[in-house]
């Protein structure tokens, strides 16, 4: 097939060869026509399985794709497709971490059921660049021949086709016919791919559950923080105060990160999203320093881990102060492991406290472990370490939930151990005194 089709170049090519007399022309002539041929048959050679839609379903497009970094970000789509440095996608669902490359991936689509309306579904909102061409398989992929879209959070969220912070877009596929889909990302951020093509009516229930799920998730947060102001306003408890900025801080954090806060506070200011997450980012990693040494009264309990989240403390201000200098990537990478360095070593800390018989300190650990848990899979995901699924993409939240609730049975322990405290002091200078009282008769 490929001697034909070179022989049936050369028929064409030939003439044209003859009436030229610089050899050099004529070479560089060939050389074009064989590397464009290699270049248009490098996707096929790779044999990605196309995707059938046939059903009112939800289909993953990830295992059925192909990946291509761009270290330079200025590839257009002809060139993009005419790359020979696709790579066929191994994984359940593509995750790259943090680059400064853009990504392409693309996955071929027949519709067999032309009476279903389809749906491409992003599941993560934070991608700053999205560029969306569906292509005719029987015509080359240049944006003259392709249906173009742009997507982003560098857009405002009224062009959506959706308001939904997740990603969606309408396809326009014809009866039978086969579509070759390209999706060009750039971002400041991470690169975590949780690519589906979903029927209207599945997409619009799975969007329903998830707005529900958000707001629930809000809300409790939300009562939990208010709750515990309330609390430090008539106790006068710092570990209230600095337990509710931290679980309000934390919300805030989520619904930035979430895309929640774009929808429904920022909306027409897209560059708002720029530097909104690492603000509000540093400002939950500094409520964290402050409420773990109150909470454990490690002044009191370990001088020396007193001092040491002081200057965690220290360092948590002075990136907060970096927001106004370095740029997000950096930043975030910075912040990711600062929380992990921080609740480590809360975990160590807390387990001591609680051999040592704090009781408050058992809840507590209990509660970070399951916090450290949720965020050491968010974190690896966004690193580009382990595999990228719906617990890794939202571990953190489901981590801190757990961790809200059982800090909150931690601190009302600590009230209790507190009071247990003042009565036994009271009680034991009750007897001081009354001892006093008798020595005195006695002398008297």
């Amino acid at each position: 097939m490929l001697f034909k089709l070179h022989t049936h170049l050369w028929h064409i090519v030939s003439p044209i060869l003859r009436r030229l007399r610089q050899p050099y022309i004529a070479i560089s002539i060939i050389l074009a026509l064989c590397s464009s041929h290699a270049a248009s048959s490098a996707l096929d050679e790779l044999n990605i399985p196309v995707i059938t839609l046939s059903t009112a379903s939800h289909i993953n497009i990830s295992p059925k794709s192909a990946y291509l970094r761009d270290d330079s970000s200025e590839l257009n789509l002809a060139e993009a497709a005419n790359s020979n440095q696709w790579i066929k996608s191994q994984a359940e669902n593509l995750n790259f971490g943090f680059s400064d490359s853009a990504y392409w991936v693309t996955s071929t689509i027949q519709n067999t059921s032309p009476d279903l309306l389809w749906y491409l579904h992003i599941r993560y909102p934070l991608f700053d660049e999205i560029d969306v061409y569906l292509c005719p398989a029987n015509t080359k992929p240049t944006t003259q021949n392709c249906q173009h879209t742009k997507m982003g959070d560098h857009l405002a969220f009224s062009e959506r086709d959706i308001a939904h912070p997740e990603f969606t877009l309408k396809l326009d596929l014809s009866k039978q016919a086969k579509h070759i889909l390209f999706l060009r990302t750039k971002t400041q951020g991470t690169y975590p791919f949780m690519l589906h093509i979903e029927e209207e009516s599945n997409l619009r229930d799975n969007l329903l559950i998830n707005m529900a799920l958000r707001g629930a998730y809000i809300a409790m947060m939300l009562i939990m923080g208010l709750y515990n102001l309330f609390i430090f306003f008539s106790t006068r408890d710092r570990s209230y105060l600095y337990y509710s900025a931290f679980v309000i801080s934390f919300m805030l954090f989520h619904v930035t990160y979430a895309g929640s806060a774009f929808q429904f506070l920022w909306p027409n200011h897209p560059e708002i999203n720029h530097f909104a997450l690492p603000i509000i980012f540093s400002l939950n990693v500094i409520t964290l320093t402050l409420f773990i040494p109150k909470f454990l009264d490690l002044k009191s309990h370990s001088k020396k881990s007193y001092y040491l989240f002081r200057g965690y403390l220290g360092f948590a201000l002075f990136v907060f102060a970096m927001n106004l200098f370095m740029a997000y990537q950096p930043l975030m990478k910075m912040l990711n492991i600062m929380v992990m360095i921080f609740t480590i070593s809360a975990l160590i800390i807390s387990a001591r406290c609680w051999r040592n018989g704090i009781g408050a300190a058992r809840f507590f650990t209990i509660a970070w472990i399951a916090f450290i848990i949720g965020l050491l899979l968010a974190t690896s995901r966004s690193l580009g370490f382990g595999t990228l699924n719906i617990y890794t993409l939202n571990g953190y939240q489901i981590g801190s939930f757990i961790e809200i609730i059982l800090l909150s049975l931690a601190l009302g322990e600590r009230i209790t151990y507190l009071q247990k405290d003042k009565i036994e002091s009271k009680r034991a200078l009750l007897e001081s005194q009354g001892e006093a009282i008798h020595l005195s008769l006695i002398h008297i």
